[in-house]
């Protein structure tokens, strides 16, 4: 039935695409990679958003209990 469908539950093995293909994320983690400067370059978006958010630990700053902070959020907003 409509209106049925499980809430996904996001993890940190989730693609970065994956997580963005959903509007509440988008809220969430849409102000965070616009900052970063690789986001200017198409080819580096592109094989951002293949990567898990767990190996994002590092780029930009980011540190392991950043993105889980951000994937709470991502999880809270769903």
């Amino acid at each position: 039935m409509t209106g049925d469908e499980p809430t996904p539950v996001v993890g940190t093995t989730w693609a970065v695409g994956e997580v963005m293909a959903l509007p509440a994320a988008q809220a969430v983690l849409a102000p965070l990679f616009t900052q970063m400067p690789i986001s200017q370059d198409e080819e580096m978006q592109k094989m951002i958003e293949q990567m898990p958010l767990n190996r994002l630990s590092g780029l930009g700053g980011l540190g392991r209990a950043m993105i889980q902070q951000l994937v709470d959020q991502v999880n809270a907003a769903l």
